[in-house]
């Protein structure tokens, strides 16, 4: 899914299924906590109003706790695949993640890296500078033969 703009950016993101696949996960997880904290909210305020025992002021917290996990986790689901992108633009290469957006220059990158991880590989760029951030690229990306050029052109640090 690359789109290239009249600067000369090109744009990647995940396919569309898997973006309405997590989102749709993601409005479970947030109709789940709602329900659950329906629930367990009452159940908290007669604990803790009455001379209720440890036990149940404890289960009654971890309910509370656990509906606000599953509203958390819901709405990072949702905003993780909906903004998740790969920019490679004239002379930076820009990953969106969790906690922002990370830019890093191609003249302060040294090489690349292949990595495993549990959900697959990805490619982690390794920069020239210890103080910089190692910027990694994860799977999951519809890409072009640009963008597998442009990866070829960076030195391969684990051969």
């Amino acid at each position: 899914m690359e789109q290239e703009s009249l600067d000369g950016t090109h744009v990647y993101r995940p396919s569309k299924k898997a973006r309405i696949f997590f989102v749709i996960v993601g409005c479970f997880q947030l109709l789940l906590s709602v329900w659950l904290l329906s629930i367990a909210l009452p159940e908290w305020l007669k604990a803790f109003s009455s001379s209720a025992s440890g036990s149940d002021r404890l289960a009654a917290s971890f309910r509370i706790v656990l509906a606000s996990f599953l509203a958390m986790s819901g709405i990072l689901s949702i905003r993780i695949y909906w903004k998740r992108i790969l920019r490679l633009t004239a002379d930076t290469v820009e990953v969106e993640f969790m906690y922002g957006l990370r830019s890093l220059n191609y003249k302060t990158i040294l090489g690349r890296r292949s990595k495993a991880t549990q959900y697959g590989r990805c490619t982690v760029l390794v920069p020239n500078d210890k103080r910089l951030r190692k910027m990694v690229i994860k799977g999951g990306f519809i890409v072009d033969d640009f963008y597998r050029n442009w990866l070829t052109t960076i030195p391969d640090l684990d051969a």
